[in-house]
Formats: structure tokens, C-alpha cells, sequence
């Protein structure tokens, strides 16, 4: 394999219970469509991605100081200017175990708040140029992995793993959060 050259996968599922095979094609270019987004500091853990339009959005855990970070790119992930580099948060460690998704230029994120293991909510309607204050989702559990959110219109959903009880989680908002 060379870089630049396009290659072609096909991914095979068989479900043997039911003689059904399910298959996918992927056309992939390998290294030119990898981008390091951010190297500086112990970077990347817990990352969310969602997309909007032209606008691609990477929320992730910045382990060098603890912050919840967000960066945006314009022009479909091609480039990752610094100046599109937010935190989002940054009082005690933030950040872990982060969601994000996009509907209409606003932003919706959850994520761990480690120093009380609170799962957060927060929001920009800006495109990330403000955010909301921090919510706190479940006031009960004190312990939120592994979240996922949505939106659709003014109903914000969240799930969760709660470990203490190894539970999973639902919660949803229908005033925008």
C-alpha cells in the first residue's frame, strides 16, 4: 500500500443463525485522510466527534491539566486551526467520558466531572463561542461513564453507565436542556 492511492474494503457479516450475510464497502485513503488534530500534553482521551454541516467538532479529555477541550474545524476536517481550540471547562478535572452532538449550530455535551464523579450538561447556541453553566444530569447517581447524547427539536437525551449499581441510564430534558 502507497499513500494517496485509494483502496477498497468489503466487510463481510454472517449471522449463522439465520443464513444472512450482510456486507459493506469502504473506500478508504489511507494516510492522506488521517489528521493530528492536537499532540501537546497527554491529549485525546474520551473524544466525541459530531458534525454540521462543513463544521466537524472533536470534544476530548485533556489529560495534562485536566480540562475538557473542544475543537472545531470549518472545512470538513481538512484543517484544525488552533484558533478553533476552546476549553470548555477546567475546575477540577473535566472531561472524561464526554459526548457531544450538533443540531443547528448549537452545541449539546455531557461529561464525567471527576473531582465529585457528577455527570455535566452543558451547551453553546453559538457554535462554540459561549457555553452555558454546567448542569448537573443525575443529582441521585454519583458515578456517570460512558455517555451518549441526542437531540431532536427541543428534547435533549442522555444515557449513561452508572457503576455502582452497573446500570444503564436515561435521562432526557424537553426544554433544550
Amino acid at each position: 500500500m502507497n499513500d494517496g492511492e485509494t483502496y477498497l474494503f468489503t466487510l463481510k457479516a454472517i449471522d449463522t443463525s439465520a443464513n444472512v450475510s450482510t456486507g459493506a464497502t469502504i473506500v478508504a485513503t489511507p494516510s492522506s485522510s488521517i489528521r493530528l488534530v492536537d499532540s501537546v500534553g497527554y491529549v485525546g482521551q474520551y473524544c466525541s466527534l459530531a458534525v454540521d454541516g462543513n463544521n466537524v467538532y472533536i470534544c476530548y479529555f485533556d489529560e495534562t491539566n485536566g480540562n475538557l477541550k473542544i475543537w472545531k474545524s470549518t472545512d470538513g476536517g481538512d484543517t484544525w486551526p488552533e484558533a478553533d481550540i476552546a476549553t470548555v471547562a477546567s475546575a477540577g478535572t473535566v472531561g472524561e467520558y464526554s459526548a457531544l452532538t450538533v443540531d443547528d449550530g448549537a452545541i449539546f455535551m455531557c461529561y464525567n466531572y471527576f473531582n465529585t464523579h457528577d455527570l455535566l450538561f452543558l451547551k453553546s447556541i453559538d457554535g462554540g463561542e459561549t457555553w452555558s453553566d454546567s448542569k448537573i444530569v443525575d443529582p441521585i447517581n454519583w458515578q456517570s461513564y460512558e455517555t451518549a447524547i441526542a437531540v431532536a427539536g427541543d428534547t435533549v437525551y442522555i444515557s449513561y453507565y452508572e457503576p455502582a449499581a452497573k446500570d444503564l441510564m436515561f435521562t432526557r430534558s424537553t426544554d433544550g436542556g
